[in-house]
């Protein structure tokens, strides 16, 4: 005994197959988009206050959790969108240069890396709020 479905709704079983996978691939790129834009933010919260201020708090982990967090978004990518590719690519590139002893040491590298990071933040816009894909 066969499949008694008929054309039309296995095209329909089919459509809302390939909608499903497309919220789904469309809420991870968004929560991906959200833990990036989260975490140059940490970055630029932490580089905005002066050393021994309150909430200064600088470990080398912070670039280097944001380097491995960028090196695997860069990986999972799957969508291929050129919006969040170029952000990673700028976070690379601006936020990326200095040693954590030399951004420790030196109050103008980390106000640099403020300004860049506030740059980047800003220009993330939409890609920093999440937004859940319904439809």
């Amino acid at each position: 005994i066969g499949d008694m479905r008929s054309a039309p709704q296995v095209e329909d079983l089919k459509k809302r197959m390939e909608d499903r996978e497309h919220r789904a691939v469309a809420n991870a790129i968004a929560d991906a988009r959200q833990r990036v834009g989260e975490q140059v933010r940490a970055v630029q919260e932490t580089m905005q206050k002066t050393k021994g201020e309150e909430g200064f708090k600088f470990t080398d982990s912070k670039i280097g959790n944001l380097k491995d967090l960028v090196a695997t978004m860069k990986r999972l990518n799957f969508s291929q969108d050129p919006e969040f590719a170029d952000t990673l690519q700028k976070i690379e590139a601006e936020l990326f240069d200095f040693e954590p002893q030399e951004i420790r040491d030196d109050a103008s590298k980390r106000k640099t890396l403020a300004a860049r990071a506030t740059s980047i933040v800003n220009g993330m816009g939409s890609l920093y709020k999440k937004e859940e894909v319904t439809k």
